[in-house]
């Protein structure tokens, strides 16, 4: 799937890291959410269920900040 140049894919892997992994192996990095539009469009295009995004808690575990609901 593309929107402005920029290629999405749903992958079904279990943790951060082996997701973070595929994802530079494909050449890419985990979504980044900048702005509500953008959430929209995941949303309207993925629905609404968990995904992995670019945010980490491993400098600080249990923060909760690695898998958001995006909604």
């Amino acid at each position: 799937m593309e929107q402005s140049l920029h290629i999405y894919l749903l992958s079904n892997y279990g943790n951060w890291e082996n997701a973070q992994q595929q994802a530079q192996n494909l050449g890419g990095n985990l979504v980044t959410i900048n702005d509500a539009d953008e959430q929209q469009w995941l949303v309207n295009t993925f629905g609404n269920q968990p995904f992995w995004i670019g945010l980490t808690d491993k400098q600080e575990e249990g923060t909760s900040v690695d898998q958001w609901r995006i909604c």
